[in-house]
């Protein structure tokens, strides 16, 4: 079963699965503004707190792509990044990865995007040292056999 990425920056826009539709379907939502961002958030389509970090963190990518092409000053760029890290006022994750990666905008596009990626590959690389742990643990307490949730 091929199954896609939670959470994925697509050359200018952030690819993310519909955590709405879970368990029965597999629905992955392209995101190409800042206001589908917030609205994915406001809504739990994102969710979770370090997925919200990392879509915190590629908002801010997706802020720069998106007030490039519609010409955005400092101001509204400043506003539209604020509106992000303000989405889920208790998401201490999302509102930290948003400052730490709208603090390389004076580097350039290339070092936000940087910055953003490497906020997702963490979450990704801790989520997945969790999931082995709880793997762990549940073949140590339940023996090696198959395992059946339910």
């Amino acid at each position: 079963m091929d199954t896609p990425d939670v959470l994925a920056w697509r050359d200018g826009y952030i690819e993310a699965l519909d955590q709405t539709a879970l368990p029965h379907q597999v629905r992955v939502q392209r995101i190409t503004t800042v206001d589908q961002l917030v609205d994915a958030i406001t809504t739990l389509t994102v969710r979770g707190a370090p997925v919200l970090g990392a879509a915190g963190a590629l908002g801010v990518a997706l802020a720069v792509c998106q007030g490039g092409r519609e010409g955005w000053d400092q101001a509204r760029l400043d506003a539209e990044i604020k509106r992000i890290a303000d989405a889920r006022p208790t998401a201490v994750n999302l509102r930290r990865e948003v400052s730490a990666v709208a603090g390389r905008i004076p580097e350039g596009r290339a070092a936000v995007e940087a910055a953003a990626l490497a906020v997702v590959g963490t979450a990704a690389a801790v989520s997945e040292q969790i999931s082995r742990r709880g793997a762990a643990y549940l073949r140590q307490a339940c023996g090696s056999g198959r395992l059946r949730a339910g």
